[in-house]
């Protein structure tokens, strides 16, 4: 790796690791939209229990057309590409900045699309789309059933990695009461394949983030990506 690509990839880490910090402080403690009766009809199943608080499912939510149901079918996208709007975004933009210079170099731009094409193929998400995945489709015992709020989401996510002592194990759970699917992988081969996948995620970003400028690294979406990187147990060390 070329020196300016290992001093972006290193300013890159140190950006996401201030952006969890930043974006935890200012997330609030409790939801915007407390519980709410359900209509009839509707009915809720029991997930989980973390930290004292009881955690959900709406049973058949896509069929409520609920706030909560239209942010779950982006949850799936995200799920089924591999890839968040904000990665996709920042993707793009780097192959604009090398179009766009005095000298197209083809190999940075073949190399881009490699690694997008292996993060498309991936065996499972990087764990910040599995986190964002959980926390729109559960819900604790202070939450709307149906309606969704992506700041107490962050504080949701937060609770989750502090409450386990590895973060394998919060994975494990959901994928043995059917929360989320994946294929039948050994524990061991499930924990080296999210190092795998998040690693290349990391790899992916630190090349991004060498090709835009200070300004692009200093957008909303761009500080949003930093923030969905920070998740992952590999790449904030």
């Amino acid at each position: 790796m070329a020196k300016s690509q290992q001093k972006a990839a290193t300013a890159s880490q140190k950006a996401a690791k201030s952006t969890l910090h930043s974006s935890l402080k200012e997330t609030v403690s409790s939801p915007k939209h407390p519980f709410e009766p359900l209509p009839e009809g509707h009915s809720i199943e029991y997930c989980f229990t973390l930290d004292g608080l009881n955690h959900f499912q709406v049973r058949d939510a896509m069929n409520t057309f609920s706030a909560r149901a239209l942010e779950g079918i982006s949850a799936y996208e995200k799920w089924g590409m591999r890839c968040t709007p904000e990665f996709l975004k920042a993707h793009q933009l780097a192959k604009k900045n090398i179009y766009n210079s005095s000298k197209i170099e083809i190999t940075k731009l073949i190399d881009l699309d490699n690694k997008l094409d292996e993060r498309l193929n991936f065996a499972l998400p990087t764990e910040d789309i599995i986190y964002q995945f959980a926390a729109v489709t559960i819900f604790d015992e202070t939450e709307s059933p149906y309606r969704y709020d992506p700041s107490y989401a962050k504080v949701k996510i937060k609770r989750w990695k502090e409450s386990e002592s590895k973060e394998l194990d919060f994975f494990l759970m959901l994928r043995g009461k059917g929360l989320i699917l994946s294929p039948e992988f050994s524990e061991e081969d499930l924990k080296l394949i999210l190092s795998m996948v998040n690693q290349i995620s990391r790899s992916h970003l630190d090349q991004v983030s060498s090709t835009l400028s200070s300004d692009q690294r200093k957008t909303d979406f761009f500080q949003e990506l930093l923030y969905q990187q920070s998740l992952n147990s590999i790449g904030i060390d």
